[in-house]
């Protein structure tokens, strides 16, 4: 249990110091949200993050203009999760 609490300490720290980081970013948008979807994902343990956004000329209208996975590759359980994302939004 101490080994898994030292490994979560370390991830947690990273990803702290990460979004730290992020907080003065200078880059594009295009690289800053995968670089804070990775942090975010990573502080809370999260195997999946997506960014979705509010669509202002199409109300109601959700875009996904983002998502990190841990290992990089889509599962079953990932893909269910996308095919149902614009309904948990709403």
């Amino acid at each position: 249990m101490a080994i898994e609490q030292s490994r979560f300490s370390d991830f947690s720290s990273r990803a702290l110091t990460e979004l730290a980081r992020l907080r003065f970013f200078t880059g594009t948008p295009a690289d800053f949200w995968p670089a804070f979807l990775a942090a975010a994902a990573n502080l809370t343990g999260a195997r999946l993050a997506v960014l979705l956004l509010k669509s202002s000329a199409a109300p109601g209208e959700w875009k996904k203009l983002g998502q990190w996975q841990v290992d990089g590759q889509v599962d079953r359980f990932s893909l269910a999760f996308s095919k149902q994302l614009v309904e948990l939004a709403g």
